[in-house]
Order: structure tokens, then sequence, then C-alpha cells
């Protein structure tokens, strides 16, 4: 089987699992992300006026009148990138659950693909489908981003088309990371620090005209993000959160630091423990500076500034109705690439990650059950029984049938993928 294959058919067997788990939870982010896609792709505009009562924005804190239109804080960007769906489905469904869902499932399959792919390429068969299985299932992807349409699931579809760029020796490769990695920046700004982290990996293999075709392709649409930024709220460098107190930076890190790394209702790798394997490749890039080492060093690093970035922030724990963190998802495929590439150096620790790798994705189908027991009710809860985790963890126990279905589900695909790829044959600077 060729690679192109193996991607393809990883591809509809994960869309597939997640449409079939599919539980729609939408928050005020993905409604105005829905609406204003809704009204671009029908109406070309993106006012959300006509929406308004329908939908009582005038609740949505998020929802800002400018220049006598109602429009969303969130940008224009996702819906410039969601807008070939939307121009489809939204001439049959008003339902935001088929519209969400169908748009996010989507994005969040080609996330899956794309790093698999760039997985495919580095690191041979086993370790690349374990890798894209913990990524699909293991990480908040799969409970958070499918389930709504958040910013994060074109971002990481985007970042992984960047990946698959950056890894690529293609003429045109520059340009298709410089592209992707852009148009992320124009959806969600953090997403700079991995834009100019692509820069120094260019930069880094002293490839002047890579590096020019990377800037070029990526200035357009961080021009867009821009311009956005004048047209709409009057400054370019300063989007719509600057009308609100709530938000800004200077946290106390004593709370905001342990509770987005390991705290029991955000914590990145308490939700995810298989990630702790990125920081030993830091470790061992380090030591080895050959250019693959070198290359994922840098995004490392530019994962690392990101993550910096959302500890300051005042709003580090990203809202309620989440399970487990979604701001890192900005970052989770970088981290899994790291992963992969730490545990591929370090195989006496290879049972651990196996093990962390399970415990990840055990987590994850919790997370994945319907819950009316007051899923994320609670803002800085103080008790393990107030978190998320605790009352997945309940509502998966309470069904068992639904968690056996989803953990049979998870297994078969692994199987199935195993068997009809065991025999691609491997390349790239490392093997596993």
């Amino acid at each position: 089987m060729k690679r192109g294959y193996a991607v393809l058919l990883l591809a509809v067997l994960v869309g597939n699992f997640y449409a079939a788990t599919y539980d729609f939870r939408p928050t005020t982010d993905t409604r105005l992300n829905n609406l204003q896609s809704r009204a671009l792709a029908l109406h070309g505009d993106i006012d959300l006026t006509r929406y308004a009562e329908d939908y009582h924005l005038d609740n949505f804190a998020m929802a800002l009148p400018r220049h006598g239109d109602l429009r969303s804080g969130y940008g224009v960007g996702i819906s410039v990138i969601a807008l070939p769906i939307y121009a489809v489905l939204g001439r049959f469904t008003t339902s935001g659950a088929v519209l969400e869902g169908t748009t996010s499932i989507l994005f969040a399959t080609a996330a899956v693909a794309g790093l698999y792919f760039v997985l495919l390429k580095l690191y041979g068969t086993t370790s690349a489908l374990l890798g894209a299985l913990a990524f699909a299932f293991g990480t908040t992807l799969w409970p958070v981003g499918t389930t709504a349409f958040w910013q994060q699931a074109p971002v990481l579809a985007l970042q992984s088309v960047g990946l698959i760029g950056l890894f690529s020796h293609a003429r045109w490769s520059p340009a298709l990371a410089g592209a992707a990695l852009g148009v992320a920046v124009w959806i969600r700004p953090a997403a700079a620090f991995v834009f100019v982290a692509g820069a120094v990996v260019y930069f880094a293999r002293k490839d002047r005209r890579a590096l020019v075709a990377y800037l070029a392709s990526g200035a357009l649409p961080v021009i867009g993000l821009l311009v956005q930024n004048q047209v709409m709220w009057g400054s370019l460098l300063r989007g719509a959160y600057r009308f609100s107190p709530d938000y800004g930076f200077g946290n106390d890190l004593g709370q905001s630091l342990p509770g987005f790394f390991i705290g029991p209702w955000r914590g990145l790798f308490l939700y995810s423990p298989f990630l702790v394997f990125s920081v030993v490749s830091v470790g061992i890039a380090l030591r080895d500076r050959t250019q693959h080492h070198k290359t994922i060093l840098i995004l490392q690093l530019g994962a690392v500034a990101t993550l910096s970035f959302y500890v300051w922030w005042t709003f580090w724990w990203g809202g309620q109705s989440q399970y487990g963190y979604r701001l890192p998802l900005d970052v989770v495929p970088i981290l899994v690439l790291g992963a992969v590439h730490g545990s591929l150096h370090a195989l006496r620790f290879r049972a651990v990650t196996l093990a962390l790798v399970v415990i990840s994705i055990l987590i994850m189908v919790a997370g994945s059950i319907t819950n009316d027991l007051g899923w994320d009710y609670y803002e800085l809860p103080e008790h393990w029984t107030a978190t998320p985790l605790a009352q997945a963890t309940y509502a998966a126990l309470h069904a068992p049938l639904d968690t056996a279905a989803r953990i049979i589900g998870i297994a078969l695909i692994a199987v199935i993928m195993h068997v009809v790829t065991r025999r691609l044959p491997a390349e790239g600077p490392a093997h596993g």
C-alpha cells in the first residue's frame, strides 16, 4: 500500500468514528463562528444583526456593535476558511449541530491525516500510527475539537499542512508551509509563534530562497489579519479583546502555571500524559545538532512560546463548556511530533510511552461520553469531584456500553491500520 492510500484510509476511519461519537456542545465562541460563516456564505457579509433576536446575541460578550453592524469578536479568518463548507451545507440546513459538526469534524480529520502523513515520512509505520492515534483519540481534539466549531480544528488542520511543507524537499513546500501557517495566524493570532518558528527553520537550514518563499506566501493572510483589525476594530495590532477589561496579561503564575500544565481542571499533561515525551525531544535535540533535530527543537520552542503566552494571559483556562484543555490544542500537533521523536530516542521507555498513550485515550473516551452531570460547570473547581475529568469518569462508568463501544472502535481502527500498513517502506531520518 502506498503512503497516500494509508493516509486516506485513516482519514475515512477517523472521520466516521468522530461522526458516530458526535455530541454537540456549542458555546458562545462556536455559535458566533457558525453565524458569521452563515452570513458570509449566504449573504456575502459578516453582519450578525439578522441573527441577534433569534440567538439572543445581546447576551454574548464577544458579539460587538461596530459601525452600525453586529460583529463577531473572533475575526473573519475562520469563516473564510470554512466558506466552501458553509456555501454548500448552508443552503440545505440552518441546524447549528449539522453545520458546526460537519465543519469541525472535517477539519479535525484533516489535521489527523496531515500529521499522520508527516509521521509516516519521518518515522515509519508503527511509530506513525501510534502518534496519529494518540493525536486523534488521546488529546482534546476529539472531545473538544470535534464537538462544535471552535477555532482550534481549522488551525490544527493548517498546522499539519504546514508541517508537511516544512519536512518536504519539494520546490513548492516552503510556499505551502508559509501559506498554511500564515492562514492559521489569521484565525488565531497566537499561532504567530509557530509561524516565526517555521521561518527560523528555513534560516537555520541556510536556505535563503526557501525562506523568501515561505515569508512571501505567509504574508498575504497575515496582512489580512492586520487589515481586519484596522477595519473592524480600529487598530492594526489589537483585536476585539481590547474592548473587554477582563482580558490582559500578568497572571499569578502560582495559579496559572500548575493549572495550565498539571491541574485537574485544564492540565495539558494530566489529560494527555503521553505529551510529556515532547520534553524529551528538546533534550535530545540540544545534544544532537543534526538538521532534523534542529528542526524538531525549533518547532518545540515555538510551541513553548505559544504555551507561555497563554500561561500569562488572564483568561488562561479558555472559558468553560470544555473537557480539559483547549488553548494548548493550538500546538498539539507539534507536541505530538516531539513526543514521537522523544519516545524513539528513549527506547527503554517504550513500554511507558505505550502505557501513557493508552491512559490518554481512556481519559478522552470518558470525555466523549454524553454527560448530564454538570460537565465543566464549575470555574476553577477546588475539589477533584467538580472537575471535568471526575464528572466524565463517573459518566463513563455509568454508561458501560457506550464506553466499551468507543474503546472497541479505536482498537479496530488500530488493528485495521496496522494490518494494511505493515509493509509500507520506512523512510526519513528515524524509523520506529
